[in-house]
């Protein structure tokens, strides 16, 4: 219950990541639709969005410098070594 309180009152204010953020991100990814922003540190955006098809988030520094990308993949789409690594500290 706590937690649907916190969803619902963090959801309730828009969230704007700063105007450096925000053109650094249109230019790595000027067809991204669907796109929420949220702060990961005190000094570092983070925007979750739709690009090609697939659902990804990204990082940014307050000065619009790119940090990372990330998104989702399968299992089966994993190479075969890193696969197998992962079997291997992770059985099961």
């Amino acid at each position: 219950m706590i937690m649907s309180i916190v969803l619902i009152f963090s959801y309730s204010f828009a969230i704007t990541a700063p105007a450096a953020v925000k053109m650094a991100f249109k230019k790595k990814f000027p067809t991204a639709t669907k796109v929420i922003w949220g702060k990961e540190a005190p000094k570092e955006w983070e925007t979750e969005f739709t690009f090609g098809g697939n659902k990804i988030s990204a990082n940014f520094g307050e000065d619009g410098t790119w940090l990372e990308t990330g998104k989702k993949i399968k299992a089966a789409d994993l190479p075969k070594a890193v696969a197998a690594a992962a079997k291997l500290k992770y059985p099961g």
